[in-house]
C-alpha cells in the first residue's frame, strides 16, 4: 500500500494502479444487462491481444500496478488465463489479481486460483462469481442451463481451498429484472447457503436489454444497506484475510451510498479515470474508462507499450477533458479509486473503519464448511 501513497497527493500516474482488461469479448452466456453486445461497438470487434502482446504490454508498465480486474466476456474461455495472471504479477508486481466469471467453467475456475493463490502467497487474489437471479430464473436470465448450481459450485469449491489470500464475492446486478427479488436472492444465498460474501453493481452503460436499466432507486439502496448490514454485524465477511480488508469493506459502504447520490443529485467529486484508473480492451483499445466514447489509442500502434499510450498527448487530452467537465457516473470501479485516493471521503471512510472493527473485532463467524 506505500507505494500508492504518492498518488494521493499526485494523481498522475505514468501508468493506472488500477487497471480494468477485458481478456476477451467472447461469452458463452447472453445477459440482459450486458454491454458487449452493442452492434458496430469497436471495443468488442476484432482479435484479442494474444499472451506474448500481453506480456509485452505488461512488461511496458514498470512496477506501480496495484490491482488489475480481468473480464469480458466469459473470463475462463481463454486456456491461457493462468499465463495472464502470471504475467501481471511477474512483470507489474500487482498485488490484487481479481476475476470475474459466471463460475460456469468450474474445473479452469478452481485450478488456476488453486495454482496462483498456492504459487504466490504473498498476492491476494478475489474470484467475482455472477449471480442475477435464483435457479432457473438465474438460468433462463443468463441462457445458460444449469448455471446457476454451476455458479454455486465454483463458489463452494473456492471457498473451500481457505486460503488466506484468496477472496471470494458473489457480485449481483441490481436490473429491472430482479429489484423485486433482492430479498429472497440474499436470503437464500446467506441464510440458507451460508455464503458470506456478496455485493452488487447497478446497472450501467448500453445494455443488451434497454429496459434492465429501468430500476427502481429504492430498491438498490435497500438491498445495499442490507449488505452495508451485514458486513457491520459479522453475518458477511466480504474481504478479510489481507492487511487492508475491512478499509475495503468500508470503502464499499461509503461507495454504495454515493451511487443513488449520484443518480439522483450529478456530480460528487473527481473521476481519476485516465490518471489513475483505466481500461483495456481486448482488442488492445484502451480507454480512460468503460463509460465514455473516448478512445485514447491502441497498444497494437504503440509497441504494446502502455506506459507510452498513457503518456501520449491523447490522453493528456482526455484527462483534462474529464476533469474540466466534471464527468462522472456510477461505474463501481472508478468509485473505488475516487473515494481510495480523495482525503475529501477519508473522515467518512474512517468512521466506517471504526465501527466495523469496534462491532466486530475477530468475532466473525467461521465459514460454513
Amino acid at each position: 500500500m506505500l507505494k500508492l501513497l504518492p498518488n494521493i497527493v499526485d494523481k498522475n500516474a505514468d501508468v493506472p494502479v488500477y487497471l480494468i482488461h477485458f481478456v476477451t469479448s467472447q461469452c458463452n452466456a447472453k445477459c440482459p444487462h450486458c454491454f458487449i453486445w452493442g452492434e458496430g461497438d469497436p471495443r468488442f470487434s476484432g482479435d484479442a491481444l494474444t499472451l506474448e502482446q500481453i506480456q509485452a504490454m505488461t512488461k511496458s508498465m514498470g512496477r506501480r500496478l496495484y490491482n488489475v480486474c480481468l473480464t469480458g466476456g466469459e473470463t475462463f474461455l481463454r486456456h491461457d488465463i493462468e499465463q495472464i495472471c502470471e504475467a501481471y504479477l511477474d512483470n507489474t508486481g500487482a498485488q490484487m489479481i481479481q476475476l470475474f466469471t459466471s463460475g460456469w467453467f468450474e474445473d479452469r475456475a478452481f485450478k488456476t486460483i488453486e495454482s496462483l493463490s498456492r504459487r504466490y502467497p504473498s498476492r491476494n487474489f478475489a474470484m467475482v462469481i455472477s449471480i442475477d437471479d435464483l435457479h432457473e430464473g438465474h438460468n433462463e436470465y443468463r441462457r445458460l442451463k444449469n448455471g446457476f448450481e454451476k455458479a454455486l459450485r465454483t463458489y463452494e469449491r473456492v471457498r473451500d481451498l481457505r486460503r488466506p489470500n484468496v477472496n471470494l464475492d458473489i457480485g449481483l446486478t441490481v436490473s429491472h429484472a430482479n429489484q423485486e427479488r433482492l430479498d429472497q436472492i440474499y436470503d437464500y444465498l446467506v441464510k440458507e447457503r451460508g455464503y458470506r460474501t456478496l455485493s452488487c453493481t447497478l446497472v450501467r452503460g448500453v445494455p443488451l436489454d434497454p429496459e434492465q436499466k429501468n430500476v427502481d432507486l429504492e430498491n438498490y439502496k435497500r438491498f445495499a444497506e442490507r449488505i452495508d448490514n451485514g458486513v457491520k454485524n459479522g453475518e458477511l465477511d466480504c474481504f478479510k484475510g489481507f492487511a487492508g480488508a475491512d478499509l475495503l469493506n468500508a470503502k464499499s459502504i461509503l461507495m454504495r451510498e454515493l451511487i443513488p447520490k449520484t443518480v439522483t443529485e450529478g456530480y460528487q467529486s473527481p473521476c481519476y479515470a485516465g490518471r489513475l484508473i483505466g481500461v483495456v480492451y481486448a482488442n488492445g483499445d484502451v480507454y480512460p474508462c468503460e463509460i465514455l466514447e473516448k478512445p485514447i489509442g491502441n497498444l497494437k500502434d504503440h509497441g504494446m507499450s502502455l506506459k507510452d499510450l498513457w503518456a501520449s498527448a491523447k490522453a493528456k487530452e482526455i484527462r483534462d477533458w474529464i476533469w474540466d467537465t466534471k464527468c462522472h457516473c456510477t461505474h463501481e470501479c472508478f468509485q473505488t479509486v475516487n473515494v481510495l485516493f480523495n482525503p475529501k471521503y477519508y473522515p467518512k471512510l474512517l468512521w466506517e473503519y471504526a465501527k466495523i472493527k469496534l462491532t466486530l473485532g475477530d468475532r466473525r463467524a467461521p465459514a460454513r464448511p
